[in-house]
């Protein structure tokens, strides 16, 4: 999305394929290798935006750490909610009294800003088997009085998951910030088979606790960004 007064916006889609007018325009070899149906496909409209000279840049589902983790639905009000992609083992003994809250008067931006959303949010099938109702799916709120938390520079489907945890790092790296701001929207969530959600998360349940171990121990050796 170009600067905040103009209507210009550009829209990308993880279902059709882009046409090859859209191809050509957007003049990058790596979008033929990006396939439909898949999160993945968001990289070519990032890249369409930055190089189209894009103020911001709006990312939304079609339907819609101290220690080393943080779990934002706790801080706006709900300990019995976890996000998709949080690792397992830590939802029980995870209270976040590990760390520290500091009131930030003067703060530079952050460069990703994550809001909350209503009735539906974002997690994952475990967490919708045990509470959704079958016809109307999940009815959730959150705390609108809670202040955005901002995730300092700390040690720190499946796709979205891990691009996030090791963006965040890298902006980190950058001297950048993430944020989670208070609810910002309403998800009314499309039908979804909640077992077969479960089933192309497993990775995520299986294996985060591991992705954030690695990243927490990992070293960037590059002196540049583009290394």
């Amino acid at each position: 999305m170009p600067a905040k007064k103009t209507f210009k916006w550009i829209v990308v889609t993880s279902i059709q394929s882009p046409t090859e007018d859209v191809k050509e325009a957007m003049g990058f070899a790596s979008v033929n290798r990006l396939p439909t149906k898949s999160y993945t496909r968001k990289n070519a409209g990032y890249l369409y935006a930055i190089a189209n000279g894009a103020h911001w840049i709006y990312d939304t589902d079609d339907d819609n750490k101290p220690e080393s983790l943080f779990n934002p639905y706790r801080h706006f009000g709900r300990p019995d909610m976890w996000p998709r992609g949080f690792p397992l083992e830590h939802i029980k003994k995870h209270d976040h009294h590990d760390g520290c809250y500091s009131l930030c008067r003067v703060q530079r931006p952050p460069v990703v800003q994550q809001g909350i959303v209503q009735k539906d949010p974002d997690v994952d099938a475990i967490y919708r088997l045990l509470h959704a109702q079958p016809e109307s799916g999940l009815d959730e709120s959150f705390n609108e009085f809670a202040p955005p938390i901002i995730l300092a520079p700390v040690a720190f489907r499946v796709t979205d998951i891990w691009r996030s945890y090791f963006t965040q790092a890298l902006l980190h790296i950058a001297g950048e910030t993430v944020s989670f701001v208070p609810v910002n929207a309403i998800q009314k969530r499309n039908a979804h088979s909640y077992l077969k959600d479960f089933d192309d998360e497993i990775d995520v349940y299986d294996k985060a606790g591991e992705i954030v171990q690695f990243i927490n121990q990992w070293k960037c050796i590059g002196e540049t960004m583009d290394k």
